[in-house]
């Protein structure tokens, strides 16, 4: 299937526009300072935050940013400004490799965001966020944190988290999370219950899943989740290459299955080969977030490493 585009490159900070038609069409950009994105959440219509895989390294100074304001007008201008998070309020500091973002349902102005996972005794967070709007500016606040657990139910490291959505239940609000999987190890969804008044996250259930990715004849590593969204209960997973810093990339998105909301199996997958709903060439696709306006698909973000980030609204025709 092919879909109308909008698409964006990050160049500092301005991005340049193209009009893209049918299928995601393979750029080369030049390269720029600008970090790439790892993970989009809808603040409210024309307004999303980004995040980035910043590292916590020595020399602070020497550390980008992990959160940016993004501002669409309409599908015509589009903007992104780094912005500083107080991260004291957080146990343990700033965060390090950031990989995930997403509004909290049914709590407006609430976002979740998560590290990739553990670093020796450190990290693996899953962050709880509010967005403040004063003055037309935003900025979040540091509300609390989770520890993501050391193992998962099967005794495998709990790493390599790269994608996090929220989704109601019988009353109750349940986080998903999406582990990356790569070449013949599969990638993996797991979720449990969401209480900030109880702060643990514990595990209620997971399933291991393959792309089409896997068949795709594209260099370096396949990764079968590198972000997730769900979309008026549809479940939908974006899939990439990593041939390294310079590409070539290939991403697309597919639709895994959705949540079922009576019975045993809260989350029902489609088979073993989720269909592929949209192909993007020459980019890293990690970040899916709600769309711009109604009608609309989602909003993509990538990381392109060394050829800087995009943005990509796409529409259905």
């Amino acid at each position: 299937r092919e879909f109308p585009m909008m698409y964006f490159k990050i160049a500092g900070r301005a991005l340049a526009l193209l009009m893209l038609l049918g299928a995601a069409l393979a750029v080369r950009a030049e390269k720029n300072s600008t970090p790439g994105i790892s993970g989009l959440a809808k603040i409210e219509d024309g307004v999303y935050v980004a995040i980035h895989d910043e590292k916590v390294r020595k020399d602070s100074a020497q550390e980008g940013p992990r959160v940016s304001i993004v501002r669409l007008k309409g599908e015509e201008e589009v903007s992104i400004t780094p912005i500083q998070v107080d991260w004291s309020g957080l146990l343990g500091g700033r965060t390090n490799d950031l990989e995930s973002v997403c509004g909290i349902v049914d709590a407006p102005g609430e976002f979740i965001a998560v590290e990739s996972g553990h670093r020796g005794p450190d990290f693996g967070r899953i962050i709880h966020l509010r967005a403040v709007k004063k003055d037309a500016e935003w900025s979040f606040v540091v509300l609390g944190n989770i520890t993501l657990p050391d193992n998962l139910p099967d005794n495998s490291a709990c790493k390599d988290i790269e994608a996090a959505q929220t989704f109601k239940r019988d009353g109750e609000t349940y986080l998903l999370l999406g582990k990356r999987g790569m070449d013949e190890k599969k990638g993996r969804l797991i979720w449990g219950k969401l209480d900030w008044n109880h702060p643990l996250f514990r595990v209620a259930g997971d399933v291991k899943f393959y792309t089409g990715m896997q068949k795709l004849n594209v260099p370096g590593e396949k990764r079968y989740c590198s972000d997730l969204l769900i979309s008026n209960g549809e479940i939908y997973a974006s899939s990439c290459n990593d041939p390294g810093d310079e590409g070539p990339f290939t991403s697309a998105v597919y639709h895994l299955g959705h949540i079922n909301q009576t019975g045993h199996d809260m989350i029902h997958l489609i088979g073993h080969a989720p269909a592929e709903v949209i192909r993007y060439d020459g980019h890293k696709v990690e970040a899916l977030a709600p769309p711009l306006k109604e009608g609309g698909l989602w909003v993509a973000g990538t990381d392109d490493e060394h050829l800087g980030g995009s943005i990509f609204i796409t529409k259905t025709p």
